[in-house]
């Protein structure tokens, strides 16, 4: 069974989390970012590529983590999360947030709807990154 937990910058410290290896997502899907077009200017901390990114960190055949993460916050180091991830009993990494964004466990059935359905809105690019 799969597992997560938040601790917060200064927790993750103190209790050692950063040591441990950050996950690689195996998908990720991008909102691609208009805003020069629409607004004539870059408005990403990320060189204008995209609004958003929602990550696939598969931890079972059967069992995934998905993040989403905005980019369009400034934000300080004080503000990020770090998700510990465990899988029966067992820590197996961690993924770094910023504060405000999200992580959740889902299952294959739950990735496979949510592919289907970003990879027909042209909006969104998904890649297969760690596959």
């Amino acid at each position: 069974m799969v597992r997560i937990y938040v601790f917060d910058h200064q927790e993750a410290y103190r209790y050692g989390i950063t040591k441990l290896p950050e996950l690689e997502a195996s998908v990720e899907i991008v909102e691609r970012c208009d805003c020069y077009e629409t607004h004539g200017q870059i408005m990403h901390l990320n060189g204008g590529r995209y609004h958003a990114v929602i990550r696939l960190f598969e931890i079972t055949p059967e069992e995934y983590v998905i993040t989403y993460e905005d980019t369009r916050e400034p934000f300080d180091v004080e503000e990020l999360l770090y998700i510990v991830v465990e899988l029966d009993n067992e820590e197996k990494g961690r993924i770094t947030l910023k504060s405000g964004e999200t992580a959740y466990v889902i299952t294959k059935e739950e990735v496979e709807k949510l592919l289907k359905y970003y990879e027909e809105t042209a909006d969104y690019t998904v890649y297969y990154v760690g596959v």
